[in-house]
């Protein structure tokens, strides 16, 4: 008699479905759109330590150039590159400054006085007068503008050369300080550093907040260019301070700890 048992169906071959495959791709896609965001803003916050690191390296080396000049701040950060700061070219710039110190301290970005460009330790043939006080002219009408004795000479710039690229901005600078008014009693050399030792000595409780070093590259570029059209967390500014502590501030309300 012939066997009336079914002979058994072959099962499903081995593997993932089309759908299957479907719902572990959107599965990985969504885990990534999670994880992506904190990666990037945990490489943003390394390179924000890392800029804070560099600004208390400059906090410490200005204790020792001071330490050796009866207290007086230098002239330019790049003074101090052989000596006490070992001639270190990488700790002038900022880990989120994207055109690594070529455009100064200032972002090309910003528009308007936002921040003073004569503040940048760069070297004078890499800029113009124009980024200096926004005055026109040659850079030997702007020099023939003020007679400031405690200015750095040629011959100091020539030294500090080696410092091609700065992401800082060094507000206790012997350049001359084009927003003074004359309304302060400084002398006859107003520069960045007197007016700034005006303010530390002058304002009691602002005194020892008053910027050293200050970094612009925390700000989100903004379409404007106008920081003050910003909102408060895009405002950001990173600065050494005479206290030596680091911490953040909006562009110009430099008093205010953020």
């Amino acid at each position: 008699m012939r066997s009336t048992t079914p002979t058994p169906r072959p099962g499903p071959a081995g593997g993932f479905t089309l759908v299957e495959m479907l719902v572990v791709i959107a599965i990985i896609a969504v885990l990534a759109g999670l994880i992506l965001p904190a990666i990037q803003e945990s490489r943003r916050m390394a390179r924000v330590a890392q800029c804070t690191s560099n600004l208390k390296q400059f906090g410490a080396a200005i204790g020792i150039y001071k330490a050796h000049a009866e207290s007086h701040y230098p002239y330019w950060l790049s003074s101090m590159f052989t000596n006490e700061l070992g001639g270190m070219t990488e700790i002038f710039v900022c880990p989120l400054d994207e055109s690594k110190g070529k455009e100064g301290g200032r972002p090309d970005w910003i528009t308007g006085p936002s921040q003073y460009a004569e503040t940048n330790d760069m070297p004078e043939s890499e800029f113009t007068p124009e980024d200096l006080n926004g005055s026109t002219g040659s850079l030997a009408d702007y020099k023939s503008q003020f007679s400031i004795s405690a200015r750095p000479t040629e011959s100091q710039r020539a030294e500090n050369d080696a410092v091609k690229r700065c992401s800082y901005l060094y507000e206790f600078s012997g350049e001359y300080c084009s927003w003074y008014d004359g309304s302060w009693d400084i002398g006859d050399n107003p520069t960045w550093q007197a007016c700034k030792k005006f303010e530390m000595n002058s304002f009691s409780e602002k005194g020892q907040r008053v910027p050293v070093v200050r970094c612009f590259f925390h700000i989100k570029e903004l379409a404007s260019g106008n920081l003050f059209d910003s909102m408060e967390e895009h405002r950001q500014v990173l600065n050494l301070r005479v206290s030596e502590n680091v911490s953040r501030s909006p562009p110009k309300e430099w008093w205010v700890e953020l």
